[in-house]
């Protein structure tokens, strides 16, 4: 589209790429990432923001972690957006320990993280088991001002859930500020079948069916874990 917009006589400019990018989010138009990322470069567009920003995020959808640095690298200024685009980049892929590192850069950068931020970290630590971290990352959102809302009290919860301590969990979810939400309660739930507590898993799935009653998953998840083999070998994850 970018060769046949060209071709028509109209030159891109930086909204058009910031469109374009959004559109090459995985392997198979990566190609197409790469020569609008081309172009971006030879028209010397790389010290606008919102561009580079949205070809971080591009290559961050990618899965090309590595390019997606080395663009976030060469930004003359980031802002939080920026900064949030690579934290979440790498929570998505499992890379909890690059998106801590990247928050506490941020921190000190002087750049103030928002709610996004943490939500970004926050899931980082719960797919890299991450626990100490993620609690000190929550218990420092309010230094920062900004209040946890159920996003990050449902990441919480799975920060506590994935790494196994699923009584704490629970705990949690019951001295939470507003209603649970479904997140919240699947997250122990799914904890609850790697690690076999049935009993909290019957108390997690009750609260979901009446939650969301029309979602089968929950009793499919339930059902998987009451029909576990009770041999204690552990279960993959």
């Amino acid at each position: 589209m970018l060769g046949r917009m060209q071709e028509s006589g109209f030159k891109p400019n930086q909204i058009t790429i910031t469109s374009l990018l959004p559109a090459c989010k995985d392997l198979e138009s990566l190609r197409a990432g790469k020569e609008v990322h081309s172009y971006i470069f030879r028209n010397c567009l790389m010290d606008d923001l919102a561009t580079t920003t949205a070809l971080v995020f591009m290559y961050a959808k990618c899965g090309e972690l590595e390019l997606s640095r080395r663009v976030f690298n060469l930004m003359p200024v980031k802002d939080t957006v920026a900064w949030n685009t690579m934290i979440i980049g790498n929570s998505m892929h499992g890379n909890g320990g690059e998106a801590l590192l990247l928050y506490t850069k941020m921190v000190e950068s002087g750049v103030k993280p928002n709610s996004v931020t943490f939500t970004g970290v926050l899931c980082g630590c719960s797919h890299s088991r991450l626990v100490d971290e993620g609690i000190k990352v929550f218990d420092s959102m309010r230094d920062h001002l900004v209040e946890p809302d159920a996003d990050h009290y449902s990441c919480f919860v799975d920060v506590l859930s994935r790494a196994g301590r699923l009584e704490e969990a629970y705990e949690f979810i019951q001295r939470m500020p507003m209603e649970p939400t479904p997140g919240a309660w699947g997250a122990l739930l799914g904890a609850c079948r790697v690690h076999r507590n049935v009993e909290l898993a019957k108390i997690a799935a009750n609260r979901l069916f009446e939650i969301e009653p029309d979602n089968p998953g929950n009793y499919v998840l339930l059902s998987n874990i009451l029909l576990l083999p009770k041999d204690g070998k552990k279960l993959q994850k």
